[in-house]
């Protein structure tokens, strides 16, 4: 992605796509916790470090290609994201973040 802020903002879309408002939970100001919110993993992981597994990038992956149409402002960020989850699924290894 090409910036902090652009990841947030793009993770923000695409929670609020999926049903839910990022800025309420647990870790982004919020004080709701993490229980039922889709791909978790994904928005609940650091933007600068750490790694999302291979299976957790093939969920990922699934999510993003049925979702990528719906936020054609964030098509970029979805273009990379599915990139990077095809590469971490076909060579079953991890998506690095530094």
């Amino acid at each position: 992605m090409a910036s902090y802020l652009g990841f947030h903002e793009f993770r923000k879309a695409w929670a609020q796509l999926l049903g839910f408002n990022l800025e309420d939970m647990q870790g982004f100001g919020g004080t709701q916790p993490w229980t039922t919110e889709p791909l978790q993993c994904f928005f609940d992981h650091s933007d600068c470090d750490g790694e999302i597994s291979w299976q957790d990038a093939e969920q990922i992956l699934a999510e993003a290609r049925k979702d990528a149409t719906k936020l054609p402002k964030y098509d970029w960020a979805f273009s990379v994201l599915i990139r990077a989850c095809e590469a971490a699924v076909d060579e079953k290894l991890p998506i690095s973040f530094a």
